[in-house]
């Protein structure tokens, strides 16, 4: 049975797909793609809701440049609810 986090980095960055070699590389991979989970998920509040973490993703993919404005301005300290 897998876990959340495995499920999540499968299905949103197509982990099982993953062809890197099992050394330094896939570990550093690894480390980023856990790091880009965490922000994917606190990114999801400015969202609406049921808005999935590859559909925020898309969203990034054709808009980058405004999207991480938006994410990043949610990251400030002072936005922040105490969820996080």
């Amino acid at each position: 049975m897998e876990n959340g986090l495995h499920w999540q980095l499968d299905f949103t960055f197509k982990d099982d797909k993953n062809t890197t070699m099992p050394e330094n590389g896939a570990k550093n991979l690894q480390i980023f793609k856990k790091l880009a989970l965490a922000i994917l998920k606190m990114a999801q509040c400015i969202y609406p809701k049921r808005t999935s973490l590859k559909m925020i993703r898309f969203k990034l993919a054709m808009s980058f440049e405004q999207e991480i404005g938006n994410i990043f301005s949610m990251m400030n300290p002072a936005n922040l609810s105490s969820k996080y």
